[in-house]
């Protein structure tokens, strides 16, 4: 049985299956997502016209701004002079766009996790929409498949879009722009691999607090507060760990054995100190017969 509404749409006609309840169109056309996929695009439409809207206002300012930069490079090369003034010029002129693209991408993982990934299954617990599941057809595993893999896909889309640009854009100055010691914060947060596994991480914390708390406000306050820890560990911690062994190195001492003295890419030697001053130093008096002198051992050698 199919019931038929004109609800005041010229030249369209709906029709409700009485059997399912379902309205569809007459021509019976289906989209690009129907089902499930379809469902999660709806829910999170917005998140998903919002993140595609960064990503393309990013991408397009990072690709123009390049062009500026490489005819500054170009003209004024790419070494830093002893005064000081090549950079000076360049973070007049290019500095805010690195300070804002470097923002962007260490804001961006934060706002992923706190607002997409502690409300993603805190919202229906709390709403209590996830008790219909049980209800339903479609089995819980790809609910819950259906339900992380298209948000987690768009976030890390987004990012490695953005990361990418970002990249290519501070690779040709990286002599000059947000300062040449690559560990010491921006450069290493704001490019490469690093904003999207930050991304992966505090999203999959966000819905893991989520999943425990049940509550939306809760689960994002306390993401927030786990952001905040984190970051500070990561700063603190983490983050100055690869540049520790190339100061700590030259201090250490071989008292017994040690290996040739050697260079290394960093600019420091290791290995036992010169011969000559560990003989003079630290070798043991000897207890051989000294030689006779010359023309003693002259005598009774003839």
């Amino acid at each position: 049985m199919s019931t038929t509404s004109t609800s005041g749409l010229t030249g369209a006609t709906d029709t409700t299956d009485g059997a399912s309840g379902l309205p569809h169109t007459a021509t019976g056309r289906r989209g690009l997502l129907h089902g499930l996929p379809w469902l999660v695009c709806r829910r999170h439409r917005t998140f998903l016209r919002l993140a595609l809207l960064v990503t393309v206002v990013g991408c397009a300012t990072f690709a123009y701004q390049r062009i500026g930069v490489m005819d500054f490079l170009h003209t004024r090369g790419t070494t830093p002079d002893p005064d000081g003034r090549l950079a000076n010029d360049f973070q007049n002129a290019y500095g805010s766009v690195f300070l804002s693209g470097s923002q962007l991408l260490d804001y961006l993982p934060v706002l992923i996790g706190i607002f997409v990934g502690a409300p993603l299954i805190a919202g229906e617990q709390e709403h209590g929409t996830i008790k219909l599941v049980t209800t339903q057809s479609v089995s819980r595993g790809r609910w819950i498949t259906a339900t992380l893999a298209l948000p987690l896909a768009v976030a890390v889309l987004c990012t490695t879009l953005l990361s990418a640009a970002f990249t290519w854009l501070w690779t040709p100055a990286h002599k000059l722009a947000m300062g040449s010691d690559w560990l010491a914060g921006g450069p290493f947060d704001s490019t490469g691999p690093v904003p999207v596994a930050r991304t992966l991480f505090l999203t999959a914390c966000g819905i893991a607090i989520g999943m425990l708390i049940k509550r939306v406000v809760p689960a994002i306050a306390a993401t927030a507060v786990f952001t905040v820890v984190t970051g500070v560990l990561w700063a603190e911690q983490v983050r100055p760990r690869p540049s520790a062994p190339c100061a700590a190195s030259p201090t250490r001492t071989h008292p017994t054995t040690a290996p040739a003295c050697r260079s290394t890419p960093y600019g420091w030697t290791t290995g036992c100190p010169p011969r000559t001053a560990r003989s003079t130093a630290s070798a043991p008096a000897s207890t051989a017969t000294p030689r006779p002198a010359g023309p003693s051992w002259a005598s009774s050698t003839g």
